[in-house]
């Protein structure tokens, strides 16, 4: 098994993160779910392309908690819940810091 990082295995793994990212997301109006709610036509072409991207997503996320491991999930989940979990209402943007008056 030849485990050698060259321009082919780069390719072979940017091409699918490419296409997975601009195909969901895209802010200019050419993502899928602007694809599928304008257009009216080409409905097998539009679920096969469904299926490919929720099939792009599930071995992105697979891959991710893989390389992670639980203690990077912890870790990550520990993270993120820090920054969303302390701040239920926007009612002041400024960031405090405890012993520093403002």
């Amino acid at each position: 098994m030849n485990h050698e990082f060259n321009w082919i295995s780069f390719s072979m793994r940017w091409l699918p993160c490419a296409v997975l990212v601009l195909g969901t997301y895209d802010p200019y109006g050419m993502s899928y779910y602007q694809w599928i709610t304008t257009d009216g036509g080409y409905t097998s072409l539009k679920v096969l392309a469904g299926v490919t991207l929720l099939i792009l997503h599930i071995v992105v996320i697979v891959a991710g908690a893989r390389s992670l491991g639980p203690i990077g999930a912890t870790l990550t989940v520990a993270f993120f819940g820090r920054r969303r979990g302390f701040s239920p209402t926007a009612a002041s943007s400024t960031l405090r810091i405890p012993g520093c008056s403002s």
